[in-house]
């Protein structure tokens, strides 16, 4: 699927796309603990050479004082409060959600375009976005701010770029999107309007919302990149995951069951990932009595699995000494990553999990 999936994002960047929105939003959403961080994403999107209007927006909480150089900043009030009583970045989207309603900002020709205040989109991914005729869209997540900050995260975060180029580029071209990240997802006005942001206690905001609107509209993959920032530690790497599994847990209850089945087979073989690795590397020790069937097999979901990894960290860097670094360390990054797993089944958050910028 990776390899497949290398070959429509060729495709795809030689098409030309144009459904120019009459207003396109920029929305930075924080809970105002990454002040220096949200500054520096407003900086560089300024110094992009853009040859379209947009509009930046800041969203965060009431207590957030501090000053941020963009051309919209909402502080949703403490008093706040949703139907379903929405919390953290959810309750904060139905609040912009609404003020955009009572702008008028609600048609088909308004595009919004999601990032945390982590990320930041490349200049191609706004572009494309700007032009795309896609009702809502992704791009592809690429591992390069702070990268190798701590190092085994950041080879583990490599396995979101090859999640978006197999899955995304070939669920989202079928109408069916499966893997949904909020970082840089663009969304038409109208659509939010329809579907909003109140989902309650939910933490996997994006992958409800999208799921929801994958089936009604046109869900498109746009072949540029998001930049992200992984985990500055083990600690944060480990929290960041808890976040994520509680978030799909939760969600479990507002998706379809198709999606109910592909969320646990993903757990499923990311955990056989790290096993058959295991199973292989003792087999060169101590030379179990597998079967040939079962020894091949072991081997082809290894080889597959490593793949997976260095493949999409070479895609980030382009460096054959990262590539190289990746194949070596693929088996201890998965190692903690399967540790991140069982953290988080026998813990849970006490809140909106924050990790270090």
């Amino acid at each position: 699927m990776l390899l497949l999936g290398l070959r429509r994002v060729i495709v795809a960047r030689r098409k030309v796309l144009k459904n120019d929105p009459k207003h396109f939003i920029i929305q930075i959403t924080t809970l105002g603990k990454a002040h220096e961080s949200v500054n520096k994403i407003i900086d560089e999107i300024r110094n992009y050479k853009i040859d379209f209007n947009y509009k930046i927006w800041v969203v965060t909480e009431e207590q957030d004082r501090k000053k941020y150089p963009a051309d919209v900043v909402l502080r949703v009030p403490k008093t706040y409060r949703t139907k379903n009583n929405s919390k953290f970045k959810t309750r904060a989207l139905c609040y912009s959600k609404e003020k955009r309603g009572d702008l008028g900002l609600v048609g088909n020709d308004v595009k919004i375009l999601f990032l945390d205040d982590d990320s930041l989109p490349s200049q191609e991914y706004m572009s494309s976005a700007f032009h795309a005729n896609y009702d809502i869209a992704q791009g592809i997540i690429s591992v390069k701010r702070n990268y190798g900050v701590s190092l085994l995260p950041s080879i583990q975060d490599s396995i979101r770029t090859s999640d978006c180029i197999a899955f995304c580029s070939f669920f989202n071209s079928r109408g069916d999107a499966r893997i949904i990240h909020g970082e840089g997802l663009m969304v038409r006005s109208n659509v939010e309007q329809y579907i909003g942001w109140d989902f309650g206690d939910c933490l996997a905001e994006d992958l409800v919302f999208g799921r929801r609107a994958t089936r009604k509209y046109l869900f498109g993959l746009i072949p540029e990149f998001v930049y992200i920032a992984p985990p500055r530690s083990i600690n944060d790497f480990l929290k960041q995951r808890r976040r994520w599994f509680w978030g799909q847990i939760r969600a479990l209850y507002l998706v379809d069951r198709s999606q109910k089945y592909f969320i646990i087979i993903r757990y499923v073989t990311a955990i056989l990932g790290v096993v058959s690795y295991f199973f292989v590397f003792l087999d060169q020790i101590v030379n179990f009595k597998f079967s040939s069937f079962l020894r091949s097999l072991f081997m082809l979901n290894t080889v597959g699995w490593v793949l997976y990894y260095a493949l999409g960290n070479f895609l980030n860097l382009k460096s054959l000494k990262w590539l190289l670094l990746t194949i070596l360390l693929a088996f201890p990054a998965g190692f903690i990553e399967l540790i991140a797993l069982f953290y988080s089944i026998f813990t849970r958050p006490s809140g909106f999990d924050v990790i270090e910028k």
